[in-house]
């Protein structure tokens, strides 16, 4: 008889590198039907499907299929976004069409008899992305719009982004977890300056796609340097 499986998912929603910012980070830790991890399983298949709008079958985008292993703690990764692609086209899903569903379906014998199935709505990850996706405009706001991969950090943020959201000029933050650690807001660039809504001004070269921040704490630098992406 076959076990019945849960799945705890930790849908971490992170974005995965520098090398490819639109992929989506998920976590989920495996157990059986009395509560007990399936740990050290190196042979997990999954099979991730993107649903835009109402979650009905023919609403499904895009299908793609991976092969993961859980850890001593029944934990497993994988990057949606960089699996073996079934149907659909990733790179071309336009994040600012939603909403956008998550389906996982997961057999732990690494076939295709997928025993759990779980559905999350993507909340800021298809904003984000659609961020990164943005085009650039001409001016001091067109070089900024992009995906920008910290380098150094001594302001204390992730990587960010700049994007035109209904017409106005959007920072956004990139954290460790998107889903609870980000922010975005408006924000007004200078030819030396970065003002963010609050108050917070940096100051800002920007040579060769590379671009350095720093901010002035009562006389004490900060300073940060990002690579466009």
């Amino acid at each position: 008889m076959k076990k019945l499986l849960t799945l705890v998912a930790l849908f971490s929603c992170v974005i995965a590198s520098a090398q490819s910012p639109k992929t989506i980070s998920y976590q989920a830790i495996l157990r059986d039907n009395v509560g007990v991890l399936i740990a050290n399983d190196n042979n997990v298949s999954v099979r991730v499907s993107l649903i835009q709008g109402p979650l009905i079958e023919n609403n499904v985008i895009y299908v793609e299929n991976h092969n993961a292993s859980t850890n001593s703690n029944g934990l497993f990764t994988l990057e949606i976004g960089g699996g073996s692609i079934e149907s659909g086209n990733y790179s071309n899903i336009n994040w600012a069409l939603g909403p956008y569903y998550l389906k996982t379906e997961i057999d732990p014998q690494g076939g295709t008899n997928y025993l759990i199935t779980a559905v999350s709505e993507l909340l800021s990850v298809p904003l984000a992305n659609y961020a990164f996706e943005s085009g650039r405009r001409a001016g001091i706001s067109g070089l900024f719009e992009g995906y920008w991969a910290a380098q150094t950090n001594g302001l204390e943020l992730g990587n960010i982004a700049f994007t035109y959201i209904n017409d106005h000029m959007m920072f956004i933050n990139v954290r460790d977890n998107i889903s609870v650690d980000w922010f975005y807001g408006l924000c007004e660039l200078t030819e030396n300056t970065i003002i963010l809504e609050g108050g917070i001004i940096w100051t800002y070269t920007l040579i060769d796609d590379v671009l350095t921040i720093t901010e002035d704490d009562q006389g004490t630098l900060y300073t940060s340097i990002y690579e466009r992406q």
